[in-house]
Parts: structure tokens; sequence; C-alpha cells
């Protein structure tokens, strides 16, 4: 069983959106895939929803973005790591997300 590649988080479009221009992180990205740069800026310069949305909608739809980030909070992650690394199998871990139901 093969461990997963790493994965550079910027090469989700939505990671790429907290990149800030001037920053060593930004430059260094878009020197490797200038590509991305103009459509990316353009991504950026506008709101995440546009038109008429209720409030309840946005919160709706904003949800997991929240989540995903308390998750990500420095107090939330930090201790000893796990001792047992759990593996799984690409196909293992594909059925694992298909089936994952709300």
């Amino acid at each position: 069983m093969t461990l997963f590649p790493k994965f550079d988080e910027r090469d989700n479009v939505f990671a790429r959106r907290a990149l800030k221009p001037g920053t060593k992180e930004y430059d260094e990205y878009y020197f490797r895939h200038p590509e991305l740069k103009e459509t990316d800026d353009h991504l950026r310069s506008q709101p995440y929803f546009t038109g008429n949305y209720a409030e309840a909608d946005y919160l709706m739809c904003n949800s997991h973005e929240v989540f995903l980030h308390e998750l990500g909070r420095p107090e939330m992650v930090s201790g000893t790591p796990a001792e047992k690394q759990v593996r799984l199998s690409p196909k293992r871990a594909a059925e694992k997300i298909k089936t994952y139901k709300n």
C-alpha cells in the first residue's frame, strides 16, 4: 500500500483565495503557476457570493468553511500525534468518500 503524495493546499482554488499579493507565499506560488494568476486575481477581487441571498442561505453555504477553519486553530491541533497510523488503500478511501452521507 502506498501513501498519498504530498498535496499543496494552494492547488485548491478556494485556498488560493487567501493568498495576499506581495507576500512570499503569493509570489512563490504564482512563480510556479503563472497560468493561474490572472484568473485567481480576478476571483480574489470578487465577493464570495453575488446576488441577493438571504442571510440563512449565506450561513448555510459557508458553515463548512467556518468548521474547517476552527479545526485548524492551533489549540485544536496541538498535542502529541497518535502513535498508531491508520492506513487505507486508495480504493477504500474512495469508497468511504463516495458513500459519505450528511
